[in-house]
């Protein structure tokens, strides 16, 4: 039985440093993780740094912010 793995949290990060989290995780963890932002330009800017590398986001928002899974494409 597998666990979910608790997300990153960058509530409350300026930017770029959602993105410089997302870039660490991925040198240190090329697979599958999450992160929670609660700024939308956290998200764009995640997303564009997303798009020149082979990785994906799926996107869902709730009560506590904007949670980005990310995986290899």
């Amino acid at each position: 039985m597998s666990q979910a793995i608790k997300p990153l949290d960058a509530r409350g990060c300026p930017c770029p440093e959602p993105v410089l989290i997302v870039k660490r995780e991925l040198e240190k963890h090329p697979s599958v993780f999450s992160i929670l932002v609660d700024q939308p330009a956290a998200l764009e800017n995640i997303t564009r740094f997303l798009r020149n590398h082979p990785y994906e986001a799926a996107v869902s928002r709730d009560d506590q912010g904007i949670l980005i899974t990310i995986s290899k494409a």
